[in-house]
């Protein structure tokens, strides 16, 4: 339902079917695309061959996986599900031997997936920092350099999420980089999305400015 003119990089993370191509995801594409429920699923090809390998998983495998079973999608958890089956599959084709081998297929990729993804290790996260009211008034850059683009103005009204602190490229300075979006009823994902750097306001500087 997000226009193709309108689409910020916040709500492009906010979004799902991050798995699709791109230029997909837009109401524009889908009115003019997808004739039937099975056209919502769209697939990025090389990212799954990316899956794939990451996985450990044969990518011939993947394919025959998708191949040999019908496209099936359903729009709630309950509802049901929407089927294309290609009429040029023999008859003889839905037996026993061959739904065996692409339901151990699918078990194998699944698991495969599961393995891959107990690797991983994240360092702990307490909560996004939240700016203190120090900085309203302060401006947020495009680049960690306080002579590039001015992208957005801390104020009131706003959403803001700062997880990473980074050095800029003048010696001493160093910066937050942050997301933030205005809070608005009528838009779901809020609006004037924006990411970008925030200079770090230093001890002495809070002290000498209250002085």
């Amino acid at each position: 339902d997000i226009d193709s003119n309108d689409i910020s990089l916040g709500l492009m993370l906010a979004r799902n079917g991050m798995k699709a191509p791109y230029w997909t995801r837009n109401k524009q594409w889908i009115e003019e695309h997808v004739k039937s429920p099975d056209d919502y699923i769209q697939i990025d090809h090389e990212k799954i061959r990316f899956d794939a390998l990451e996985w450990g998983v044969s990518t011939s495998e993947v394919e025959n996986l998708r191949r040999l079973t019908p496209a099936v999608i359903r729009f709630e958890k309950d509802g049901d599900w929407k089927v294309n089956y290609d009429l040029e599959f023999p008859p003889n084709a839905a037996n026993e031997q061959n739904l065996g081998y692409c339901l151990d297929l699918a078990i194998n990729i699944v698991l495969k997936k599961k393995e891959h993804e107990q690797l991983r290790k994240w360092p702990g996260r307490e909560n996004s920092f939240e700016p203190p009211s120090i900085y309203i008034g302060h401006q947020v850059y495009a680049k960690a350099r306080t002579s590039s683009e001015v992208v957005h103005e801390i104020q009131k009204g706003f959403l803001y999420t700062i997880n990473k602190k980074v050095s800029g490229f003048a010696d001493g300075e160093e910066f937050y980089y942050m997301s933030g979006y205005e809070e608005d009823e009528n838009e779901k994902y809020g609006k004037n999305h924006f990411r970008g750097y925030l200079q770090e306001v230093k001890d002495n500087e809070l002290t000498s400015s209250s002085s």
